[in-house]
């Protein structure tokens, strides 16, 4: 009997050991940190993606491609601008790849397309711009950042912006798409005066703009707000200046003008406003080790796309470092993550209860430098420590 005794406490201890052994390891340090960027990296707005991308590996060099000390890998995928492939591809870097975390998603109807599988996979997912409002509220998941803006952030800026310039009257444009819409409902959530007309465009596929500016010219509003990116924005303010509406009307805008665009659409719109959650002139500390070093890499004058990757990379170096790189433990990492413990570009940066942005606003303005170059010329703020408007929506369950 004492030598059964005996055996069963030598097993027991055994056991006791093993289970000891396995809750280290299961606390031990990642051995390599795993990454799947998606977006949109070709096609005729493929710039934007490419961008991101700047941002994302401009951020990994400066931490030595290693988080913690641990190396990190990247799997970049394509969505070609196709919700389907976004969802697939999305599906591919979580089963084939078995990554840790997900950057991307430029647009709001690639976003849609994948979000479910990444939720469902319980898979930390980092949106880079698109921000769908629905998200923002009913739809929230604790596995889900946004570290762009909720959709409608900028617009609701301009709304303030028009009020306090005394804008009574406004036309608005858009792409009939998740995002457009939402713009054009920020703009008039915030703007006090009479929106006298808007036009949702065919998206991706028109580039014609004869119907919309003579809509325009027959409400003849105080001011234009369009949400038009890249080369749809050349093409219509190459239609407004034609059509002489220029000096006449000015157009505000959001996401419109920018480093791919400005040399092109720039000398048609000098006098243009817009919004942005990001400056390249911010006096941030970030800021100007971001710009330095992205000139310094990649030449020209930053892409804002760009910013967002950064920042969500240097988030999430600051989530692995709290947690001393064991990203098993998923309720630790999301409560590093909620901190926004890092050094943003933009300088105030921090998540609403629903992990969607508070930041600021700035209002700029196409204009000529000193040396007579087009540039983005910050005016001042829109609005300061704007965040979602959706948080009540959101019942964010625990992890």
């Amino acid at each position: 009997m004492k030598a059964m005794i005996a055996a069963w406490l030598a097993t027991a201890s055994l056991i006791t050991a093993s289970l000891a052994t396995t809750d280290l390891a299961a606390a031990a340090p990642a051995k390599e940190i795993r990454i799947g960027m998606i977006t949109t990296f070709t096609t005729a707005v493929g710039s934007v993606g490419k961008a991101a991308r700047q941002g994302v590996d401009l951020a990994l060099k400066r931490l030595g491609d290693k988080m913690d000390g641990i190396p990190v890998k990247v799997f970049y995928a394509d969505d070609g601008g196709k919700p389907a492939l976004a969802k697939s591809k999305t599906d591919e870097l979580i089963l084939q790849d078995h990554v840790d975390f997900i950057i991307g998603y430029n647009f709001s109807n690639m976003l849609l397309a994948a979000y479910n599988s990444a939720m469902g996979a319980k898979v930390f997912t980092f949106s880079l711009n698109a921000g769908p409002k629905n998200i923002a509220g009913e739809d929230c998941s604790p596995y889900f950042f946004a570290i762009g803006h909720q959709n409608d952030m900028e617009a609701r800026g301009i709304g303030e912006v028009l009020n306090r310039r005394n804008i009574h009257s406004l036309y608005l444009v858009a792409p009939n798409y998740a995002a457009g819409v939402e713009m054009v409902n920020g703009v008039k959530s915030t703007f006090k005066g009479k929106v006298l007309g808007q036009s949702l465009t065919k998206w991706p596929d028109q580039l014609e703009f004869s119907a919309e500016i003579s809509q325009i010219q027959a409400t003849n509003p105080e001011a234009v707000f369009i949400f038009l990116t890249t080369r749809y924005a050349v093409q219509f303010m190459n239609q407004f200046n034609q059509a002489g509406l220029k000096d006449r009307i000015p157009v505000y805008s959001v996401a419109t003008f920018d480093q791919f665009n400005l040399n092109v659409v720039g000398p048609m719109s000098i006098g243009s406003y817009a919004t942005n959650y990001w400056v390249q002139d911010l006096d941030a500390p970030a800021n100007k080790t971001f710009v330095a070093a992205y000139k310094k890499t990649y030449g020209g004058d930053v892409a804002g796309n760009a910013v967002a990757g950064y920042d969500a990379v240097n988030l999430i170096d600051s989530a692995v470092r709290a947690v001393k790189g064991d990203i098993s433990d998923k309720a630790a990492v999301h409560a590093a993550l909620k901190k926004a413990d890092f050094a943003s570009v933009r300088g105030r940066f921090s998540f609403s209860a629903n992990q969607f942005p508070v930041e600021d606003i700035y209002l700029q303005q196409v204009a000529r430098d000193d040396k007579g170059e087009i540039v983005l010329k910050t005016v001042g703020k829109a609005v300061e420590q704007i965040q979602s408007d959706a948080p009540t929506a959101c019942h964010m369950p625990a992890l």
